[in-house]
């Protein structure tokens, strides 16, 4: 199928948009140590304040835009959230402004993933395109804080061009029409170990402790590398496969991700190949859940915040040497959930 100037337009538009979001939403964050020396037991707050309002209201708020049937309206809103953040960003209050970015961020997270799903019915590929920028931004405006630097207007102008941005995008069609699943006998099973997958994935990025992360060049290197990865993920699986490239890619990470330990570039070439899941689970969570593609987006990214709660939460002991169990469960779980998941495609039930 090939893709119309407006699906084109929309995608790059919410791609470069998912970055400015993240970017904006880490400058402010990181920025509530950097900038106001809020320190220990507050900042882990204020981190997990962001984490849970970013991350765990998205189902919900994924259920509301799919009940409105208005995903660019929401997207609007959802960057005039990041402004307003910006706006409430300071010393006296800073949880007000975090949990506005991280209500932000939930709201555009599910919005432009409903539009993303809709970009070609059956391919992961526009997934990855929208979400791989995030890590970036992430990095950046983490980094924009740490080196202390005063870009708050330059990034609300961005925000306002966003928004400008947003509302005039050309729209296209999204399909809110539920048809339910007319065998459900594997459905729970396909869709808890997918959630599965997404949480266990969650527990494999916060485990990996690299110390050649603390160079920069290095760093700039695995983010890079999570960010092509994650944005040509869905591509690889389209075309050869979302069950035998996520077996095959997972699989080869494992090697490389505990090699990375000591050999800094095996380490980017694993974390390149461990995002091939990303998209895919995505994309085939919604085929699950057809007509609603915001709580469809929304699911999986909740049970990613409850992957690294399950880490932060962990006693240190616990992670050293466990990243490679993690790797194996999310093997068994991909060939287990993709082999019920072509027969509930096969049965044309999806």
């Amino acid at each position: 199928m090939r893709l119309t100037d407006d699906k084109k337009i929309n995608l790059a538009v919410l791609s470069f948009n998912h970055l400015m979001v993240d970017l904006i939403s880490a400058y402010i964050v990181i920025g509530a140590h950097f900038f106001f020396n809020i320190e220990g037991q507050e900042f882990f707050g204020l981190v997990l304040l962001y984490g849970i309002t970013a991350f765990a209201l998205q189902p919900v708020l994924g259920r509301l835009i799919d009940l409105a049937q208005d995903s660019y309206r929401y997207i609007f809103w959802a960057n005039a959230l990041i402004l307003a953040a910006l706006l409430l960003n300071t010393s006296l209050v800073p949880w007000l402004g975090i949990a506005v970015a991280g209500l932000g961020n939930a709201l555009f997270h599910v919005a432009a993933g409903s539009v993303a799903l809709n970009i070609e019915e059956k391919k992961a590929w526009p997934l990855g395109v929208l979400v791989g920028p995030g890590a970036l931004g992430l990095f950046v405006g983490g980094w924009l804080a740490k080196m202390q630097w005063e870009v708050a207007v330059i990034m609300m102008l961005v925000a306002a061009m966003m928004i400008v941005a947003v509302r005039n995008l050309p729209k296209i069609e999204i399909n809110y029409e539920y048809r339910p699943i007319k065998n459900r006998r594997f459905f729970w099973l396909v869709m808890i170990g997918l959630l599965l997958i997404v949480a266990l994935r969650a527990m494999v990025g916060f485990s990996l402790v690299y110390e050649w992360k603390s160079e920069i060049f290095w760093l700039v290197g695995l983010v890079l590398a999570i960010t092509i990865g994650k944005m040509l993920a869905g591509f690889i699986a389209d075309r050869w496969g979302w069950r035998k490239m996520s077996l095959a890619l997972v699989g080869l990470s494992l090697p490389f991700l505990i090699m990375g330990y000591d050999f800094a570039v095996l380490g980017l070439a694993g974390a390149f190949c461990f995002q091939i899941t990303m998209p895919v689970t995505l994309k085939a969570v919604s085929r699950l859940q057809p007509g609603y593609p915001g709580w469809a987006f929304g699911l999986p990214c909740f049970f990613l915040i409850l992957g690294s709660l399950a880490v932060w939460f962990a006693p240190p002991a616990w992670l050293s040497g466990q990243v490679g169990a993690l790797i194996v469960a999310q093997l068994i779980l991909i060939f287990i959930i993709f082999y019920f998941f072509d027969i509930l495609s096969e049965e044309e039930n999806v």
